[in-house]
């Protein structure tokens, strides 16, 4: 399933995610609630953004952006 929108993640069960429409790496990462990077919001583990592949796992988010506004 392709992720519709960018979105923050609530809450998470065994997710991971491929990254490669925007990191170039196909590798899957392991994507959780918790801020991980403070300094940089937008290298954390706890944000999808559109396009982006969920491989495995569930979670609930909150839309944070859509349409032209995505990051991608």
């Amino acid at each position: 399933m392709r992720c519709p929108a960018d979105l923050r993640i609530l809450a998470s069960t065994d997710l991971y995610v491929n990254q490669e429409i925007y990191t170039g790496s196909s590798t899957e990462v392991y994507m959780h609630p918790e801020c991980t990077n403070k300094e940089n919001p937008l290298n954390t583990k706890n944000l999808l953004f559109l396009g982006t592949r969920v491989m495995k796992g569930k979670a609930k988010g909150l839309v944070i952006s859509t349409g032209s506004d995505t990051l991608l």
